[in-house]
């Protein structure tokens, strides 16, 4: 769904998510001159498809990319973070990017699930194991070493340090790698609550705005 006439900026929504969450971001960007694009990943909202995942992700955000043409930037939530670094990674290109409380490599976040469903070390490797099948590739490859050299635009990074689903020091690793990149602490607003955020939106579009081209 696209909205707008001008410059095109790309929402991507996070996990057990739909692009109408970013629907809070339409009508600001729009006033400022942009087309604003939202999508369904697979296997979320509209989207055909039983499977998703960070690379599937990432998989889909390139393909859209290579049919919009021009892009001038990408604002990215939770898994739709990390999947815009994945995409970047592989040859996407925007002007600027925004990332809302994103992951920003595999391996902590598989290791992370394992401690919370209590998984011993066999388990935690046979699981770790079992994500390697379903995304076709390593876990080390989705890791923000092996991303990095896909961020040479300047890019936003807004993240509130009590995120209890998304640790902060992901948001901090991405800033650490990434020398055009700004780190801003939101507060009170959790995982979810920034999409809606009224300060958070702004911020966002004023990012989006510099650099603007016609």
């Amino acid at each position: 769904w696209t909205f707008g006439k001008g410059p095109r900026v790309v929402f991507v929504h996070g996990w057990n998510s739909r692009g109408a969450h970013g629907l809070g971001f339409v009508a600001p960007l729009v006033d400022a001159g942009f087309s604003v694009t939202l999508f369904d990943l697979p296997g979320h909202g509209d989207s055909t498809g039983h499977a998703c995942s960070v690379v599937h992700a990432g998989r889909a955000l390139r393909a859209m990319l290579a049919d919009a043409g021009t892009v001038h930037g990408v604002i990215g939530h939770s898994m739709g973070s990390a999947a815009s670094l994945l995409a970047f990674a592989h040859g996407g290109a925007v002007a600027r990017s925004v990332h809302l409380a994103g992951p920003s490599s595999l391996t902590p976040m598989v290791k992370g699930l394992a401690r919370a469903h209590g998984l011993g070390p066999a388990d935690a490797a046979a699981f770790a194991g079992w994500v390697e099948g379903f995304i076709g590739t390593r876990i080390a490859l989705v890791d923000l070493d092996r991303l990095q050299h896909g961020l040479v635009h300047p890019g936003l990074i807004l993240h509130d340090p009590e995120d209890r689903t998304v640790p902060f020091a992901a948001s901090e690793a991405l800033h650490d790698a990434w020398p055009a990149s700004q780190l801003e602490r939101t507060a009170g607003l959790g995982h979810r609550r920034l999409l809606a955020d009224a300060a958070v939106i702004a911020r966002s579009v004023a990012f989006i705005s510099q650099g603007r081209t016609a």
